[in-house]
C-alpha cells in the first residue's frame, strides 16, 4: 500500500509513437517487437523512495496503478499489448508481448548466432528469450 511508504515520488511518463515509426521499421525488414501499426502512447511509471524496506510496497503500489490503467484501456477498446523493455518491471513478461510468431523468429536468430546460449547464460539480468 502506497500509504505505508515513508516518503517518495511517482512520475508518469508518456511516450507518443506514431504509426510511421512502425511502417519505417517494417520497410527496413520487420517488426520483431510486434507493434501494431497505429498511433499509440506508451506510458511509464517511475517511483522513487528513500528506504530499501519500502521496495516491495512501492512495487506493489506501482503495479496496482499499472493494472488500473491497463484495465481502463481494455474496457474502452484502446489496449495495446506491447510493453517497452526499457521501462518494464522485472516481473513483467515483456518478450511474450512481442507475439508468438516474433518470439519464434527471435529464437531462430538465436539458434543461428548464439547456438550455445552464451548470451542467455552469461549475461546477468535483463529479459531473455523464454
Amino acid at each position: 500500500d502506497i500509504e505505508s511508504l515513508n516518503s517518495g515520488s511517482l512520475a508518469l511518463g508518456l511516450q507518443p509513437i506514431s504509426k510511421s515509426v512502425v511502417l519505417a521499421g517494417e520497410a527496413r525488414g520487420g517488426n520483431a517487437l510486434g507493434l501494431e501499426c497505429v498511433n499509440q502512447t506508451w506510458f511509464v511509471l517511475d517511483t522513487g523512495h528513500w528506504f530499501p524496506e519500502d521496495d516491495e510496497a512501492a512495487h506493489i503500489a506501482t503495479r496496482g496503478i499499472h493494472a488500473r490503467i491497463e484495465n481502463a484501456t481494455q474496457s474502452d477498446g484502446n489496449y495495446l499489448p506491447y510493453q517497452f523493455m526499457n521501462d518494464a518491471s522485472y516481473d513483467q513478461d515483456v518478450i511474450a508481448h512481442y507475439g508468438a510468431a516474433n518470439v519464434q523468429r527471435l529464437r531462430a536468430v538465436q539458434r543461428m548466432y548464439d547456438p550455445k546460449l552464451v548470451f542467455q547464460r552469461l549475461v546477468s539480468g535483463g529479459f531473455k528469450l523464454p
